[in-house]
């Protein structure tokens, strides 16, 4: 009797045991479709994919644009025999010290109602604050408040993109040829650069506030003044 309740008990178990293993526990974890992996896949591959696995090639060292083509000397019957065909040089690139020019003051007395920082990256402005003791950051240590460049995100404002022109204007250092008055605080500065036969200037303009004025208007010194020029220093007609 008892050896009957043992081979009864061990059949039940093993049938339990196969029904969950079959019928449970394929519906509790159900298996993921393994991706297929064959040609055909490949072939339709994005392309998006195959550029992402490839790591970027910096404009700088690819060849300019409308440059001639490099020839091999046995690739045409008009080199002379021996003469070595130079290839093309890139543009060269205006270089300039990086540096950073500063507009207005952080003292309110000064007049101005904004401290300024521009850098020749790009000629752009990387930093504005106001001077004003009634604005200041709700962050402790309490100092000016930041309304431009606390988080110092790329692009900054007030860059420049000129797609005619060969080379990047954002991160080439632009130079300064003038800053107004000589001595801090400045009003007034003026960045050039010249690339691919064409002067580009850019002029920044920080105003005050006439402390000696009855009446006071304070909103022009909130503002920042920019104006662009643009030269053409060859005879070639630009569009």
């Amino acid at each position: 009797m008892e050896q009957k309740r043992l081979i009864l008990a061990t059949t039940l178990s093993v049938l339990v045991f196969v029904v969950w293993y079959l019928v449970v526990i394929p519906r509790l974890m159900p298996q993921k479709p393994r991706p297929a992996r064959n040609a055909a896949v490949a072939d339709n591959a994005d392309p998006a994919d195959s550029d992402a696995e490839n790591p970027a090639v910096d404009d700088d060292s690819l060849p300019d644009a409308g440059a001639p083509a490099s020839v091999s000397p046995a690739a045409t019957d008009d080199t002379p025999e021996g003469e070595v065909v130079e290839k093309p040089r890139k543009t060269d690139r205006p270089r300039h010290p990086l540096r950073d020019v500063q507009l207005g003051s952080a003292d309110p007395k000064s007049g101005f109602r904004q401290f300024i920082t521009l850098t020749s990256q790009g000629a752009a402005v990387s930093r504005v604050e106001l001077n004003d003791p009634r604005y200041i950051d709700l962050r402790p240590p309490h100092g000016p408040l930041v309304v431009l460049g606390a988080d110092d995100v790329l692009p900054r404002s007030l860059e420049l993109a000129v797609p005619q022109l060969q080379g990047n204007l954002r991160k080439l250092n632009w130079e300064v040829v003038d800053l107004q008055p000589a001595e801090p605080p400045h009003a007034e500065v003026t960045f050039q650069l010249e690339i691919d036969g064409v002067q580009i200037r850019k002029r920044y303009l920080a105003r005050q506030v006439d402390l000696n004025a009855t009446a006071r208007p304070e909103a022009a010194a909130y503002g920042l003044e920019l104006e662009l020029e643009f030269r053409n220093l060859t005879d070639r007609e630009r569009v």
